[in-house]
């Protein structure tokens, strides 16, 4: 495994390197570990939350134009 940090390019000219990626993968794993059950503690079930997570994303961007214009979050 390669320790070298690289960026990743967005088309939105938005920029992440992949140190920040890891962190921020660590931190998601860390806290489901920290909210599930250790026998909800799977493969199986971190794939569903991050899929279910992937949904509500989408459902999010939908309202994300509407947020905009009134002012609010979007998340």
């Amino acid at each position: 495994m390669s320790n070298e940090t690289f960026n990743i390019y967005f088309d939105s000219g938005k920029v992440i390197n992949s140190e920040q990626v890891d962190l921020c993968v660590k931190a998601i794993f860390n806290t489901l570990k920290k909210e599930l059950p250790r026998e909800l503690q799977t493969d199986g079930m971190v794939y569903f939350l991050l899929e279910e997570a992937k949904d509500k994303l989408k459902v999010k961007n939908s309202n994300y134009i509407k947020c905009l214009s009134l002012g609010e979050n979007w998340y």
